[in-house]
């Protein structure tokens, strides 16, 4: 099993305790922060809507191909068209579990 980097710094009992939504939460900002460029990564809440942190329509589209990049080893991930319109860090963050769950049930 490979493992995936959380966060710079995590230690493996912080991984290990995170819940697999915590877990897509946690990767999803990371994506963010690097894609929207976010200095300060507190910033980001499951509240925040990536409007607030600056995203624009082409900031959108690259947030979309690093999270499929991120999540490519659940499948072939692609968002669908009717679920790449996402607002809110939870919206991302339940969208994305969706995802991860159909793939480890099937």
């Amino acid at each position: 099993m490979r493992k995936i980097a959380v966060k710079r710094g995590a230690s493996e009992s912080e991984v290990a305790n995170l819940d697999r939504a915590g877990l897509v939460q946690n990767l999803l900002t990371a994506v963010a922060v690097d894609v929207l460029k976010i200095k300060d990564p507190s910033k980001v809440t499951a509240e925040t809507s990536f409007a607030e942190l600056g995203a624009d329509s082409l900031d959108m589209v690259e947030l979309l191909m690093g999270i499929e990049d991120t999540f490519a080893d659940f499948g072939d991930m692609k968002i669908a068209d009717e679920d790449a319109n996402i607002a809110t860090m939870q919206q991302a963050v339940d969208k994305i579990s969706g995802y991860v769950e159909r793939y480890l049930n099937s």
